[in-house]
């Protein structure tokens, strides 16, 4: 049951008055223009026009917002304020409960996930709403700082589902913790529920129980004054004139942890995927960080492709966070570096600039390119020395942009490539060359695939032999039980047919997984 229907029997809330506000039809509606800021004024307008009566507009507003209605909600209550047509609705008024709201931190890769799961969870989403929710993910920096700098802050409640989702034959953590958390409240997390169901209710338990406390709560800390004013901040000095410049504070959450892929190992000293082997390339990668001179380092790990760098990459990028600002940028679709740094400067940008709303606005309105440029010569700072900025697969930005990257004044540089006679003479220069695994770790990665897939016995067959023909190359280890399952589950030992393909001189036939 929905929320809706058990709030009148509550006895906090049997004399509430309960409305819903949709927007499923815009979503799917190839006929309609409606978008995200249209959908936050009509919320305002929808309820500025049922609060008419003097005693309407004294009573406290609460919200629970699920998913993608949590950024309708957080883009009104941002609104509000300088909208002067809706007189029934006060900021103090509100408090507002976020269900599995994706705030902050997606790459795009999650926020396709995001999309997938609402679309799924609605069907038939439309192509022009698909396209503004992606480039909604960068605006949402905007948006994230603009609540949370409202005065007063409406009292909010975060909450995350506990479970996967099972959407397109796969199970999907749709909306993480770390993304469903805003600003310095970290969201709870609810057992026994996915991205779907964290708004339904079996019973008058568990998840119920969780929000009507979070609703009790909130109507508390809204009917008693309670509202989440913003804290004073410490005195800082101010920006260079007439350009910005980035102040050496650190932020609020200790270090900076920003790029691609990182939000895969938000929560975690180790990515999605089992890693294995390796240990002695990570010792060497944190070896290369104990640099007492002063001059920068650069640390490249060079090899072939699926050879397993941009997982090291990743693997050691975790056990640094909280230690030192990481970066992590890669390109993605054939993205440039401009558009990377854009995105990232454009991310961290209201923590690297004071906090005033006046200087907010500068930002907001600086040009891109100048915000990179920023954020390039404040990677040289002091308050970066311990920093470590990270390109993986630099290549793939360009040959003519690697000189252009590798002159970047960060002091600790890792970069990986598949180009075996990249070397540098102006930095501390070193090199790690990925060799194959070893035939244990190989095994140990076909078997770890055949779990996760739940494969038929059969397939445990002849993985030493299987291992001996990848030749220690993980992503083909990765790949190859996957390729069994597929091409070769009619036979008596897929194993064996497996190998049997690295054993024909029909070219044609090897290239089948190859």
């Amino acid at each position: 049951m929905w929320l809706r229907d058990f709030l009148p029997e509550h006895e906090n809330f049997k004399n509430s008055r309960v409305m819903t506000f949709g927007y499923d039809s815009d979503l799917t509606d190839r006929s309609t223009v409606m978008e995200l800021e249209n959908w936050a004024e009509t919320l305002l307008q929808s309820l500025d026009e049922v609060r008419t009566g003097k005693k309407e507009k004294e009573r406290p507003l609460l919200f629970v917002s699920h998913s993608l209605g949590g950024l309708v909600v957080r883009k009104a209550m941002a609104r509000l304020y300088p909208t002067p047509n809706c007189q029934n609705i006060k900021l103090s008024q509100c408090g507002i409960v976020f269900l599995a709201t994706p705030h902050s931190g997606s790459t795009k890769a999650d926020w396709s996930s995001f999309l997938v799961a609402t679309a799924h969870t609605i069907g038939g989403v439309r192509a022009e709403t698909v396209k503004t929710l992606q480039s909604f993910n960068t605006a949402s920096v905007w948006d994230t700082a603009a609540f949370l700098n409202l005065e007063p802050c409406p009292p909010f409640r975060c909450f995350a589902e506990g479970l996967k989702m099972r959407v397109k034959g796969t199970n999907q953590h749709i909306v993480t913790q770390a993304s469903a958390t805003l600003g310095k409240y970290q969201a709870h997390m609810i057992m026994d529920v996915d991205h779907s169901s964290i708004c339904k209710f079996k019973s008058r338990l568990g998840a119920l129980v969780t929000v009507t406390m979070a609703l009790r709560e909130l109507l508390s800390e809204v009917t008693t004054g309670g509202v989440q004013q913003p804290k004073a901040q410490p005195d800082r000095r101010m920006f260079g004139q007439p350009r910005f410049l980035a102040h050496t504070y650190p932020p609020d959450r200790g270090f900076w942890w920003e790029g691609t892929k990182l939000s895969e190992i938000q929560h975690q000293l180790t990515s999605t995927r089992t890693f294995f082997g390796r240990s002695k390339e990570l010792s060497t990668l944190g070896s290369s960080l104990a640099t007492n001179g002063t001059r920068p380092s650069l640390t490249v790990v060079k090899g072939i492709a699926g050879i397993g760098k941009t997982e090291l990459l990743l693997q050691f990028a975790a056990t640094q966070r909280g230690r030192r600002n990481v970066f992590f940028l890669g390109s993605q679709d054939r993205e440039t570096i401009d558009s990377v740094l854009s995105k990232l400067s454009t991310r961290i940008g209201f923590d690297m600039i004071e906090g005033s709303a006046e200087n907010q606005e500068r930002w907001r309105s600086t040009p891109v390119a100048e915000r990179v440029q920023i954020f390039i010569a404040w990677l040289g700072d002091t308050c970066n020395k311990d920093s470590i900025f990270i390109i993986d697969d630099i290549e793939a930005f360009g040959y003519s942009k690697i000189p252009v990257i590798l002159r970047y004044p960060a002091q600790h540089v890792l970069i990986s490539t598949r180009d075996s006679n990249l070397i540098r003479a102006d930095r501390v220069f070193r090199e790690l060359r990925s060799s194959p695994l070893g035939h244990d770790d190989t095994v140990r990665i076909l078997q770890s695939t055949l779990e996760s897939l739940s494969a038929n016995p059969v397939f445990w067959d002849s993985l030493g032999s299987i291992a001996r023909r990848i030749q220690g190359h993980p992503l083909a280890a990765r790949n190859a039980i996957p390729f069994a399952m597929e091409y070769l589950a009619t036979y008596k030992s897929p194993g064996a047919a497996f190998s049997e393909l690295f054993e024909s001189q029909d070219p044609e036939e090897r290239k089948v997984f190859l």
